[in-house]
C-alpha cells in the first residue's frame, strides 16, 4: 500500500538497462474504476510530449524509486486514446470536497492510498477539523470520484475508520488472499499428474495411431480428386485484393479520428486559463502562465502537432 503522495517525483528506473529513465510527475486516475490507469513521466531526454507508464507495466514501487523493466514501457500518451479521456477530467481527488449522496458536505481529502500491485484505490483520508479529521473512507463507501467532489454513501458516518485499523484491514486481506492461493495448488496440480499419466498413455497409443491411418488412407484419393476440378486457383485470386482496401479505409478512418480528436480538444482549451508558462519547441515561452487562451493562441499550438496540444491540454484549469 502506498500513499499518492509517496509516489509523486520518485525517479524511475530501468532493471534491464540500469539507469534512471525519469520520473513520476503526476498520477493519471481512471475515475469510472477507481484505479490510477498510468503514471505520467517527466523523461530526462529532449522529446517532446507526454510520455506515461501503463499501471501494468511497473515491476515495483518502492520507497527509493518506481522500477521498470526497460524504458519500452513507456508509451506516448497521445498513442493511447484511452487516456484520452481521463486527461480531460485530470480527476486529482487529494483536496476534493467530501458529499454525501444526499448532499451533506463532510469535509476534504488529504490524501489517498493505493495497492501498489494493482493501482486500485484502496481509501481515501477525510479532513474537516472535527472528531472524525484523519478517518479513512474506504473504497466500498465511495460511489464517485469527481474532478471536485468525491460522493459518498449516505451512512458514511458509521462506515468511516481509524488509520490503524485501515492499515490492518488491508494487510489482512492481503494475508487472507494470499492463504486461499497456496492449498488450490497442492490439492489438485500434485496428485493428477505424478500416477495417472505414465500408466494410461502406453494401453491407448495403438488404437489412436490405427484410426489416424485409416483416415489417412481415406482423405489421400479425396485430395487427389481437388486438382481434377481445379478450383484452387480460381479461390486464390480474389482473397489478395480485399485486404489491400481494408487496411487503407483503416488508416483513413484513424486519421480522422486524430483529427476529429484534435479538434475537440482545440475547442475544449478555448477560454481555459493557462497555469504555467507554455513552451514552443525552441524552448521560448510561447503562453505566460495566467493567460486566458483563444482561439489563436489554440490554433497557433495546434499547429505545432498533437504532442503539443495535449501538453497544453495538461497545464490549464477552469
Amino acid at each position: 500500500m502506498k500513499k499518492s503522495s509517496e509516489i509523486k517525483s520518485l525517479p524511475i528506473f530501468s532493471i534491464m538497462d540500469g539507469k534512471e529513465v525519469g520520473n513520476v510527475r503526476s498520477l493519471l486516475i481512471n475515475a469510472e474504476k477507481g484505479i490510477v490507469e498510468y503514471l505520467i513521466v517527466e523523461t530526462l531526454s529532449l522529446e517532446f510530449g507526454i510520455k506515461a507508464i501503463p499501471f501494468e507495466k511497473i515491476e515495483g514501487i518502492g520507497d527509493y524509486a518506481v522500477t521498470i523493466e526497460s524504458d519500452a514501457s513507456i508509451v506516448e500518451l497521445s498513442d493511447t486514446p484511452s487516456a484520452h479521456d481521463m486527461l480531460k477530467k485530470n480527476v486529482q481527488i487529494v483536496n476534493n470536497k467530501v458529499m454525501t449522496k444526499k448532499g451533506s458536505l463532510l469535509g476534504n481529502v488529504s490524501e489517498y492510498y493505493i495497492d501498489e500491485l494493482s493501482g486500485k484505490i484502496l481509501g481515501c483520508v477525510l479532513t474537516n477539523n472535527n472528531e472524525v479529521d484523519g478517518q479513512v473512507i474506504l473504497e466500498e463507501s465511495i460511489l464517485t470520484f469527481g474532478k471536485e467532489v468525491v460522493v459518498v454513501v449516505e451512512n458514511i458516518a458509521e462506515q468511516l475508520v481509524s488509520f490503524d485499523d485501515f492499515v490492518k484491514a488491508v494487510s489482512a486481506g492481503k494475508k487472507s488472499s494470499g492463504a486461499a492461493v497456496e492449498p488450490v495448488k497442492v490439492a489438485e496440480v500434485k496428485p493428477v499428474v505424478a500416477p495417472e499419466a505414465p500408466q494410461k498413455a502406453p494401453e491407448k497409443k495403438p488404437e489412436p495411431i490405427s484410426e489416424a491411418n485409416v483416415y489417412e488412407a481415406v482423405v489421400t484419393p479425396k485430395v487427389a480428386d481437388v486438382p481434377m476440378a481445379e478450383p484452387k486457383a480460381v479461390a486464390a485470386e480474389p482473397k489478395a485484393e480485399p485486404k489491400v482496401e481494408s487496411k487503407a479505409e483503416s488508416n483513413d478512418s484513424t486519421a480522422d479520428v486524430a483529427k476529429q480528436f484534435e479538434d475537440r480538444q482545440a475547442l475544449f482549451l478555448k477560454g481555459k486559463r493557462v497555469t504555467r508558462d507554455f513552451l514552443g519547441e525552441d524552448g521560448k515561452v510561447l503562453i505566460q502562465a495566467g493567460t486566458i487562451l483563444t482561439e489563436e493562441q489554440v490554433l497557433e499550438v495546434k499547429a505545432l502537432g498533437r504532442n503539443k496540444l495535449l501538453e497544453l491540454s495538461m497545464s490549464v484549469s477552469d
